[in-house]
C-alpha cells in the first residue's frame, strides 16, 4: 500500500455494523496513528508513533513506571523505554559519639549522629550526558561523619546528598550531630544529658528526611544514670526510619534503614560509664531510589 504524499491518508478502517470504530494508519502525515470511535462520528486519537525515533505518545495517558532502590554503588543505565528519571539520593547517617567515663563527677553520654541529607532531581533521559554512576555514602562509624552520596554522568556531578555529622563524644560535652545537607537537609541528632533523659533525635526540622540519633545517657555527679534518648523518626511523611537510640552506660544503637523505606538515619550516642563509656552507634548507609517513567 502506498499514498502519494505525506498529507494524504493511508489507513485501515475497522467497523461494527458498518459504523467506524477504529482507524489505524498514516492519517494526515507519516506518523503511525490509531483513532477510536464509539459511534463512527466522534473520533479520539489514542496513540501516535513517531516515524523518526519510534517514540510513542498516548493522547489520554499511558505510563510505564518502575522503581529501582540502589543499596550498592555502580553504574545505572536507563532502559530503552525510559523517558524520565525521578531520583532521590540520601547521604549516609553520622555516627553517634562515644560516652565519657570516670570514677566520679558528671560524665556525659555521646551526642546522637545527624541524619544524612536528601536531594531530589527530575531528568529527561535524552538530556543526560551518559549513563549514571552512583556512589553511595557509607554510614558513619562511632564518632565519624557519614559519607556523601553522589550521582555523576560522564564525569559531571549531577546530584549530591551530604552525609550527616557525628555526635560529639561525651568528653567534649555530648553535643548533637548536625544533619547532612542536600536540597532537603536531614534531621540533627539529640544531645546527651547528665541531669535528665537525653534528647530525642530530631524528626521535624525536615519532616521528609532521615531521622537523627538519640543522645547517649549520662551519669550525674552522684552516679545516677540518665536514660538515652530515642532516635528520631525519619521521613515521617512517608516511610519511617528511626535514628539509633542513645545508650545507658552502653553503646548506642545503630540507625535503622528498613527495606521498605528510602530513609536512612543517624546513629545513637553511646552512654557514659564509670570505667568505660559506650561506643556510639553507626549511621545507616546512603541510598538512591530512582523512579523510571516511560
Amino acid at each position: 500500500m502506498n499514498k502519494a504524499g505525506a498529507a494524504d491518508v493511508l489507513s485501515l478502517l475497522f467497523q461494527s455494523g458498518y459504523g467506524g470504530r477504529a482507524e489505524l494508519g498514516l492519517i494526515g502525515d507519516d506518523d503511525l496513528r490509531l483513532k477510536v470511535s464509539p459511534d463512527g462520528g466522534t473520533w479520539r486519537k489514542a496513540l501516535r508513533i513517531d516515524k523518526d525515533d519510534a517514540r510513542v505518545w498516548f493522547s489520554y495517558g499511558a505510563t510505564r513506571a518502575e522503581t529501582v532502590r540502589l543499596t550498592a554503588g555502580g553504574d545505572f543505565v536507563a532502559p530503552d523505554w525510559a523517558r524520565l528519571l525521578i531520583v532521590t539520593a540520601l547521604g549516609g547517617g553520622g555516627g553517634g559519639g562515644a560516652g565519657a567515663s570516670g570514677a566520679s563527677g558528671v560524665r556525659q553520654g555521646g551526642g546522637g549522629g545527624g541524619g544524612g541529607g536528601l536531594s531530589r532531581a527530575v531528568w529527561r533521559v535524552e538530556d543526560l550526558p551518559g549513563h549514571l554512576t552512583v556512589t553511595l555514602g557509607a554510614g558513619g562509624a562511632s564518632g565519624a561523619t557519614g559519607g556523601d552520596t553522589l550521582i555523576t554522568a560522564s564525569g559531571v556531578t549531577l546530584l549530591t546528598a551530604r552525609g550527616g555529622q557525628p555526635g560529639a563524644s561525651g568528653a567534649a560535652g555530648g553535643a548533637a550531630g548536625a544533619a547532612g545537607s542536600g536540597i532537603h537537609g536531614g534531621n540533627p541528632g539529640g544531645a546527651a544529658s547528665a541531669i535528665a533523659t537525653a534528647e530525642t533525635g530530631r524528626s521535624l526540622e525536615s519532616p521528609g528526611s532521615p531521622g537523627g540519633g538519640g543522645g547517649g545517657g549520662g551519669l550525674d555527679a552522684g552516679g545516677v544514670a540518665r536514660a538515652g534518648g530515642p532516635g528520631g523518626a525519619g521521613d515521617v511523611l512517608a516511610c519511617p526510619a528511626s535514628g539509633g537510640a542513645g545508650g545507658v552506660s552502653t553503646a548506642g544503637s545503630s540507625g535503622s534503614a528498613p527495606a521498605s523505606s528510602i530513609a536512612v538515619a543517624g546513629g545513637g550516642g553511646g552512654g557514659a560509664g564509670v570505667s568505660s563509656g559506650g561506643a556510639g552507634g553507626a549511621g545507616s548507609g546512603g541510598v538512591v531510589v530512582i523512579l523510571i517513567q516511560g
